[in-house]
Parts: C-alpha cells; structure tokens; sequence
C-alpha cells in the first residue's frame, strides 16, 4: 500500500484551493474526489476489503468533511461524478447529526453551522 503523509496530503489541496483561480470550482472537484476514494468497495470474490483500505477511506472522509465545512461556498454539481445527487449525499453526509437534530445548517465557508 502507498503511504501517504494525510496531514500534508490535506494541507496540499487546501494550498491548491487558496492559489486557485476559482476557488469554488477548485473545492467541488476536490470533494468530488474525495467523496468517491472515500466510499466503499467491491472486492473480487465478495471478500470484505482490507482494514488498511478502510482505515485510508476513513483517512479521506475526515478531510472531506474539515474541508466542506470550511471552505465550500457555491455547490456546483456540473463538477461532481454524478452531478446534484452526489453533491447533495456528499455534502449532506458532512451535516447528518446537524440536520438529525433539526438544526438549520449554513453551507458556505464562515457560515458553516
């Protein structure tokens, strides 16, 4: 398995986003990213995927979420796998226990609630 370093592997895409030229874009396409290496696997021969596996998505989930509650503006499905539906799980999923609780969630950098 490749070992990557997550706190710089973070720290890197949030440097991309902070260089970028649309920053909006640049953010969506990263979640989208992360939000599909952080799902589940099928295996060959229907055996459960390795704990590593599992731990590396976990890994990607939780930098995921640091970074759509900090820096998700505008959501743009266009650049999401599978436009609306993907962003509105991805993004959603980051909120479940404020919207469990029937908290009125802010999506968009400082309003992040």
């Amino acid at each position: 398995m490749m070992m990557v370093d997550m706190s710089l592997y973070r720290e890197g895409l949030i440097d991309m986003i902070d260089h970028s030229r649309d920053p909006d874009a640049t953010v969506n396409t990263i979640l989208n990213t992360l939000y599909d290496v952080s799902q589940p696997r099928m295996f060959l021969g229907g055996g459960r995927e390795p704990k590593e596996f599992r731990d590396r998505r976990a890994q990607f989930r939780t930098i995921f979420d640091d970074i759509a509650r900090a820096r998700l503006g505008r959501v743009l499905p266009h650049r999401w796998s599978d436009g609306f539906e993907t962003a509105l799980y991805g993004v959603a999923e980051t909120y479940k226990d404020q919207i469990l609780a029937g908290e009125t969630v802010h999506v968009g950098g400082q309003e992040a609630a």
